[in-house]
């Protein structure tokens, strides 16, 4: 299961019964949003019964939902890249990762367990569609680029397309250009001199 490892046990008739209560205790917790002892019980049962299908679905959905939704690394039950302990994922591992963590929350989702427990189907598919936007942000490619030519000096400039805001601005003989990025303005006169770095 992403998220916690799990100590298995030997399992047999009496941990497959408290194993199904602590289930059903974690399904309770989990529909009434108490996702910390939905984990608790989730965990206590896949200790019980390492067989159970529902286990790793709801103790990875209740980590998941539990996570900061703000942080796509905190989504994917990843550490954050400022972690002086945890080493960067290539764009393999990542994948990888993620497919791991699709794997935990729908290897118990069969047809049975769908009408049997819709809330632990309904949670799982919340998680999956937050992991899989997380995962798509992670994933997604650099912004691209544009170029830009200079009426004064006739050389092309290339910026990053994350310059989203450019404002025209008429002054005579004379089009100022202002590019918004990230709280800093690059500001150039297209006729006469230029603060704007040049292109490599």
């Amino acid at each position: 299961m992403a998220g916690e490892p799990i100590a298995t046990v030997p399992s047999g008739p009496d941990s497959a019964a408290e194993a199904n209560r602590l289930l059903a205790l974690a399904e309770s917790e989990l529909s009434v949003g108490r996702l910390r002892a939905a984990r608790r019980h989730a965990l206590r049962a896949a200790r019980l019964y390492p067989i159970s299908p529902r286990a790793p679905v709801v103790a990875t959905a209740a980590n998941v939902l539990l996570a900061d939704a703000s942080s796509h690394h905190a989504v994917l039950l990843l550490p954050e890249p400022d972690d002086p302990d945890a080493s960067p994922l290539s764009t393999s591992e990542l994948r990888r990762h993620f497919k791991s963590l699709v794997k935990s929350l729908r290897v118990g989702l069969d047809a049975a367990t769908a009408v049997a427990y819709p809330f632990v189907v309904a949670a799982a598919e919340e998680v999956l569609g937050r992991a899989t936007e997380a995962y798509d942000a992670l994933t997604a490619p650099a912004p691209g680029t544009f170029w830009t030519a200079c009426a004064g000096c006739r050389l092309l400039h290339e910026f990053e397309r994350k310059c989203v805001q450019i404002l025209f601005a008429t002054h005579g003989n004379q089009v100022e250009v202002v590019f918004s990025w990230q709280m800093f303005a690059f500001r150039t006169l297209l006729r006469g001199e230029s603060d704007m770095p040049q292109a490599a």
